[in-house]
């Protein structure tokens, strides 16, 4: 009887998984990924799309929307669904100097309001503050998150807050 070669079955046996994991990799990005991208590209809101699979994100550049809750909510439910609860969404906007400028005054308001749950209060502020640069904004709030968007021309700014806070693992 021939002896037994335990490297050449040890280098078979990892030869064989790396194939394994090759093609379902391959298959997982043919079948699902690639789909769920040109689904998203395809959404008239949507300017360029890409997952970063190291961070579990799927980053999404928008064009100026009239609604940023409405488009956020639509993003995150097909992600979530396609992919599961733990990748998140990442919106990418067009900010300038002004909208920053303008943001960093108000920020504090929003999660003041976060903790506190005066969102009435906050948003006469913010909508003053606003006002004063001439800024278009909107501001929503639902169960989940407090949505600011604040328009300067051709700029537009996107600010998705949680309302609660997140427990470790837990993912929004």
């Amino acid at each position: 009887m021939k002896k037994f070669q335990w490297q050449t079955a040890v280098l078979a046996f990892i030869l064989t998984l790396g194939v394994a994991v090759g093609v379902v990799y391959l298959r997982r990005q043919h079948f699902l990924h690639e789909p769920l991208l040109k689904r998203i590209k395809a959404l008239e809101a949507v300017e360029e799309v890409k997952m970063e699979h190291d961070r579990k994100a799927v980053v999404v550049s928008l064009n100026s929307v009239d609604n940023i809750a409405e488009t956020y909510q639509a993003l995150k439910k097909q992600i979530t669904t396609d992919l599961g609860p733990e990748y998140r969404l990442e919106l990418v906007d067009k900010r300038d100097e002004v909208l920053e400028a303008a943001y960093q005054e108000v920020h504090l308001l929003l999660y003041e309001a976060q903790q506190r749950g005066n969102y009435a209060e906050a948003g006469k502020e913010i909508s003053q503050i606003l006002s004063e640069y001439n800024l278009e904004h909107l501001l929503l709030i639902d169960d989940e998150n407090i949505y600011l968007q604040i328009q300067n021309q051709e700029a537009y700014l996107y600010e998705i807050i949680a309302r609660r806070h997140r427990k470790e693992g837990e993912y929004v």
